[in-house]
């Protein structure tokens, strides 16, 4: 074996044990952290109820959404009623006007007619 085959087995070997190290120390360190006798499924089960409580918060403001865009359709009817309603209101006060015209053309034909008979009656 060569001075170069040599290198890269210690140095292998060098490698292997402060790897061994390594995980023997994270097994040391990690076994003596807590879990203060709850385990990891108290926290699996807050995490999926966590998830469950987003979904129904989900499909609330969906709700919420389409609600809202039917309040906006009923509102958008209402509108277009209300223009209706008021394009009406100015035909009739348009009638209104012309029936008062009319009237008021037919009070003067009348009173002229009326003239007109007295002055007959005059001359008779």
């Amino acid at each position: 074996m060569g001075d170069e085959q040599k290198k890269y087995l210690v140095f292998g070997i060098l490698i292997l044990i402060i790897s061994f190290l390594l995980v023997l120390a994270g097994y040391f360190i990690g076994s003596r952290v807590s879990d203060n006798g709850y385990g990891t499924q108290p926290v699996g089960e807050q995490l999926k109820q966590v998830g469950d409580n987003q979904q129904e918060l989900t499909k609330g403001i969906v709700g919420s959404k389409e609600r809202a865009e039917d309040v906006e359709g009923r509102i958008d009817r209402s509108q277009e009623t209300i223009d209706s309603a008021a394009e009406r209101t100015g035909r009739v006060e348009d009638n209104v006007t012309e029936a008062g015209e009319l009237i008021s053309q037919s009070q003067r034909i009348l009173k002229d007619v009326r003239a007109r008979g007295e002055v007959k009656k005059g001359c008779n």
